[in-house]
């Protein structure tokens, strides 16, 4: 199934469903009418933007209200920015809680977004409470007019980035005035959600240089935090903050190195710091590591309401989360059968999928069987319980691979003590191409010494009878003594065209049978 956590059905339920309750008063049914069209009025949201945060940059430059925010925070240094690694695509999905094959926003131009469809935060929190009060700034104009202003804000201020640019360092910058604006906000008392967007380290990065290491950046972050403190200042002297509860989400459209600055689909640009503060959230790191279009249903999550339906994201940061403790008998292979994230309709012009917890260095990707153009569908040889998606190699000419990781020590001397291991997969490609994917189970010891390793595939165009689809393979074998820590890689290996190798329903299963 896709990322759907339990707790929310029923947070919504509880939130969002009248009282039962029956009054002969009409007085009393018309209260309780206006009274569900805003949140309660202790939930009040602030979600902070800044356009090209690095997460190292964080801790090397001196950020104390940043800094305070992460204390007692859900956290992750690991986020996912999307695969365009541009601002009009991480803007939009940051306001909307969608990808960038929904809201149609690739790259900086606006040509053809899908704004009506897929709205601003603001317009989805009046979907669901029509008299709730928000309030932002922002400096890039295809937003404020795409996505802002139809919104119809109670309280919002535009100061054009452009206008500014030539200084960053000016009082008079479109960030400096904007967070002036949004702490202005914060005094209105009945505010429910404020959304300040940050955009000038971004442009002094690639002014001065684009990269945590470099001074001038870290000056600009300086600065940031300054004015993120503004505001929060502002929220902590509202008279009944003591009684409000405040959740503030501060995150990023993409991160970013000093050769190619950002725009690759490389971890370098693509990972991003996700920090979410207050009296609500679960401290400590955010496992699986989450995604830009999870601020959305978080914010909205908290404030009582939905997102926009086909939103992409989901609540993250309200319950303990950690990686899943090695079990024998269990697979010990996390998201093995590519159902985590929704699939998507084959390559061209579609995000490359995050794949949560793996180390994924490229555009190996999460595809929807039966998508256009002759992937493999459900009438195609496969696993009977193939769900709705399977990995793939992805829209690249050249090879492509991810790995994922497990802490195993917890049954060493189970391991120790003689263990086996099952390794099995579902591997594939497309008709008569050659292209294919392995998968390779590598034991390490305490230090990361690889102690033994097998592999399964690949599956040949031949052994598919020239077929698109997937065949199953596996491989048994013994636990090497003193292993501690396990690894496995999937290869796709691209022969012709795009990477069409295949894989789907992975696991690795250890026991002492």
């Amino acid at each position: 199934m896709y990322r759907v956590l339990s707790f929310l059905t029923l947070f919504l339920i509880t939130a969002c469903s009248p009282p039962e309750f029956f009054s002969e008063n009409e007085s009393d049914q018309n209260e309780w009418s206006e009274e569900i069209l805003s949140p309660a009025e202790d939930k009040k949201v602030l979600l902070i933007f800044i356009d090209g945060l690095i997460p190292s940059a964080i801790e090397l430059s001196e950020t104390p209200n940043i800094d305070a925010l992460m204390v007692d925070s859900a956290w992750s240094m690991t986020g996912r920015a999307e695969s365009t690694t541009i601002s009009g695509s991480g803007w939009s999905s940051f306001l909307t809680g969608v990808h960038w094959d929904k809201h149609q926003v690739p790259d900086n131009d606006f040509t053809n977004p899908d704004f009506a469809n897929y709205p601003h935060i603001f317009s989805q929190l009046k979907a669901g409470f029509p008299n709730s009060v928000v309030a932002g700034c922002q400096s890039w104009q295809p937003i404020e007019s795409g996505m802002v202003l139809p919104a119809e804000p109670d309280f919002s201020a535009f100061h054009n980035y452009y206008d500014y640019s030539d200084d960053y360092w000016d009082e008079a910058s479109a960030d400096s005035l904007c967070a002036q604006e949004v702490a202005n906000f914060a005094n209105e008392s009945s505010i429910d959600l404020l959304v300040m967007m940050f955009a000038e380290l971004d442009g002094v990065g690639h002014q001065s240089g684009f990269g945590a290491e470099y001074e001038t950046y870290q000056a600009m972050l300086r600065k940031t935090d300054t004015e993120i403190g503004l505001i929060t200042d502002a929220i902590k002297a509202r008279p009944y903050y003591a009684d409000e509860d405040w959740l503030i989400i501060l995150s990023t459209d993409h991160s970013g190195e000093p050769e190619l600055h950002h725009g690759a689909n490389i971890p370098e640009h693509r990972l991003i710091p996700f920090i979410m503060n207050g009296p609500s959230v679960m401290p400590g790191e955010i496992w699986p590591p989450p995604q830009t279009v999870d601020i959305v249903a978080t914010a909205l999550t908290h404030l009582g309401t939905y997102p926009v339906e086909g939103s992409d994201g989901v609540p993250v940061g309200f319950e303990s989360s950690s990686p899943p403790t090695a079990k024998l008998g269990e697979n010990l292979i996390f998201n093995g059968d590519a159902e985590y994230e929704r699939g998507y309709f084959g390559y061209e012009s579609v995000p490359d999928a995050s794949l949560p917890g793996w180390y994924d260095p490229g555009f190996f990707t999460v595809v929807e069987y039966d998508s256009p153009e002759g992937y493999p569908g459900v009438m195609d040889p496969g696993p009977s319980d193939r769900g709705e998606n399977f990995f793939a190699g992805g829209w690249v000419t050249s090879d492509s691979y991810a790995t994922w990781e497990v802490d195993v020590s917890n049954i060493a001397s189970d391991i120790d003590g003689g263990a086996n291991w099952n390794l099995s997969a579902w591997l594939g490609g497309y008709l008569d191409q050659e292209d294919s994917s392995t998968v390779t189970v590598l034991f390490l010891d305490e230090f990361g010494v690889t102690l033994n390793s097998n592999s399964i595939g690949p599956v040949t165009a031949s052994d598919r009878s020239y077929l698109t689809g997937l065949l199953e393979r596996t491989k048994t074998g013994a636990v090497p003594v003193g292993t501690r820590k396990v690894q496995v890689r999937v290869d796709a290996f691209r022969a012709t065209g795009y990477n069409d190798g295949y894989a789907d329903n992975l696991s690795l299963v250890i026991t002492t049978e």
